[in-house]
């Protein structure tokens, strides 16, 4: 029965003594007394509209009964989901490889240009949205100290850029691992993924559904800074062009966040609410999960993008140019050898060291944008260049030819083109420079050997680099 105060000071009789309530409270009707007694001394809590517990055994039961019953209910629930979205069981684990082009091809729907989503494209199981068509560019080609085209730049001159799309697929799953969407008959979708041809097969089994009942995109899979830059930011502007902005999802999935992107989406203005953090064992059940094709090739229109939303870091900057060098610092792969020795050299020559991995993602845009050359060995830290000034000047330094025009991929297309420093470069009218440094044999992959930095040929190309 519920007990009731007539007036500020109340006093309730518990195991034959007598408490006094000196709490303040309103005269009215209270629901819940519960009282501890503690070497004499007596505490009481009072709360409103629930049932009079008045020994904590009582209420740990019905916290217990509660629990019980939340948790039957939530496993209803996500058993319920789970077979809506064909998947049997409550694991997901991925068996084979299909593409998204080759589920079209299965099914067979009309393709659509890049116009918003309606009601009626909403009820198709899935759609595609054509934002760029196929094209072709042709790139400057570099200037060298080398004696001849050993990176192959004449014979790959052109990038072809594949056509770019925005896909939504209903009730799809997000496994997460290398941005690895997966159909309801576990098959991964290869042409929406951003892995090396090596990547571990098959992916692992994912335990842990999780549910979005709303709009999804698959925004970064990757903390890799160049992957996550050129490559998965862009992605808003392609979705933009389908005519639906950040704020329209109400997740935006994204995996191993760092200090720097979580920095950089604020600087965007991207919803922070709606970051949703992939984990380990996490695996998403989206009604409506949207996700574009990758610009591999760093086009124009990414790097004119990355420059449009970061456009108020880049007013900031103040008017002081300078020629640095990025420190590749400790890094697993692609080691300089003989870097301290390289950076006490070059500071002779009054050229400043940066290990951009220690500065904020907002003091890398003011170093890169400050500089009018740039020195660095191939690395994510040149993606950066997005933020660079025209007319700049650009040396990157490979430890051999076929680091130089070698990138593992799935692509195949992918796998014979120089790394795209050279194209952001030319998208910001830069001047691109290159030689070949010394390799020190690490491994068989040409992508991650050590080298080391002569510095006779060092001194050569720099003294090309700032006289053109």
């Amino acid at each position: 029965m519920p007990y009731s105060v007539s007036r500020a000071k109340a006093r309730v009789s518990y195991r034959g003594k007598i408490c006094q309530l000196d709490s303040g409270l309103q005269p009215g009707p209270i629901s819940m007394v519960t009282i501890k007694e503690s070497q004499n001394q007596f505490s009481y809590g009072i709360c409103r509209g629930q049932m009079p517990v008045l020994f904590p055994r009582l209420r740990a039961a019905k916290n217990f009964v509660g629990h019980c019953v939340h948790t039957k209910l939530h496993g209803i629930y996500v058993r319920q989901r789970l077979r809506k979205a064909g998947l049997g069981g409550q694991t997901l684990e991925p068996t084979g490889f299909t593409t998204a082009a080759g589920l079209f091809a299965e099914r067979t729907p009309p393709e659509t240009t890049a116009v918003k989503p309606n009601r009626r494209s909403a009820r198709k199981p899935l759609n595609r949205w054509i934002i760029y068509p196929a094209s072709t560019e042709d790139l400057p080609l570099p200037q060298t100290i080398e004696v001849d085209d050993v990176g192959g730049f004449g014979r790959f001159r052109g990038y072809r850029h594949p056509p770019a799309f925005v896909y939504r697929f209903a009730n799809a799953f997000y496994h997460g691992d290398f941005g690895a969407v997966v159909d309801t008959k576990q098959r991964v979708l290869s042409d929406l993924l951003d892995a090396p041809a090596n990547f571990p097969q098959p992916l692992r089994a994912k335990s842990e559904p999780r549910f979005c009942d709303g709009d999804a995109l698959v925004l970064s899979s990757s903390r890799n800074h160049y992957h996550w830059l050129i490559k998965m930011l862009p992605r808003l502007h392609l979705v933009e062009q389908a005519g639906l902005s950040a704020s329209h999802f109400r997740k935006l999935l994204i995996n191993w966040p760092t200090a720097a992107h979580s920095e950089a989406y604020a600087l965007a203005d991207i919803p922070v609410g709606a970051l949703q953090v992939v984990k380990e064992r996490d695996f998403w059940i989206c009604r409506n999960l949207y996700v574009s094709t990758l610009p591999h090739h760093a086009p124009g229109w990414a790097v004119n993008y990355l420059r449009r939303i970061f456009a108020p870091a880049l007013r900031n900057v103040a008017d002081k140019s300078k020629a640095i060098y990025l420190i590749r610092g400790d890094t697993p792969w692609r080691r300089v050898r003989n870097e301290e020795e390289v950076i006490e050299h070059l500071a002779r020559s009054g050229i400043e060291s940066f290990d951009l991995s220690q500065h904020t993602f907002l003091e890398q845009i003011g170093i890169i944008s400050n500089a009018h050359a740039i020195i660095a060995v191939h690395g994510a830290a040149l993606a950066n260049l997005v933020f660079g000034t025209r007319g700049a000047r650009v040396l990157e330094i490979f430890a051999s030819a076929e680091n130089q025009k070698r990138y593992p991929s799935l692509d195949a297309e992918l796998q014979r083109v120089q790394m795209p420093y050279r194209a952001i470069a030319a998208h910001r009218q830069m001047t691109y420079h290159y030689f070949l440094a010394q390799q020190v044999s690490t491994g068989n992959d040409p992508n991650r050997l050590d080298l080391i930095i002569p510095l006779e040929k060092l001194d050569r190309a720099v003294d090309l680099l700032l006289a053109s």
